[in-house]
């Protein structure tokens, strides 16, 4: 009898082991995964240039992209240009000397 309530006991948690499963972990969705990026240089010796996204499916467009993302800290005047690297953006900046790096998913 003692031998089949230790047999009883590991069909158990044999059973307890075997149904528990690790849970996928959902996507991350970024909010500037897919569209396209538009630099705006700016006026001219004032002002600060910005970046636009916008997405071809909704026919949306988000401007300031990356003040809004560094709490509305501007990028500079004269906007120049927007490439990206790996999963790095550059954004050269003329007349501040300077190129700002971000995140290319969420423009930080």
């Amino acid at each position: 009898m003692n031998q089949l309530r230790h047999s009883l006991l590991a069909l158990l948690a044999l059973l307890a082991l075997a149904s528990c499963r690790k849970d996928n972990p959902q996507p991350t969705h970024y909010p500037y995964e897919s569209g396209i990026f538009v630099t705006n240089e700016g006026p001219f010796q004032n002002g600060t240039g910005t970046i636009t996204w916008y997405h071809p499916d909704s026919a949306s467009a988000k401007q300031n992209i990356y003040q809004e993302a560094n709490g509305g800290e501007p990028l500079g005047n004269i906007v120049q240009s927007l490439t990206f690297g790996d999963s790095l953006g550059y954004v050269v900046v003329n007349n501040a000397n300077k190129v700002v790096v971000v995140r290319a998913n969420t423009f930080e």
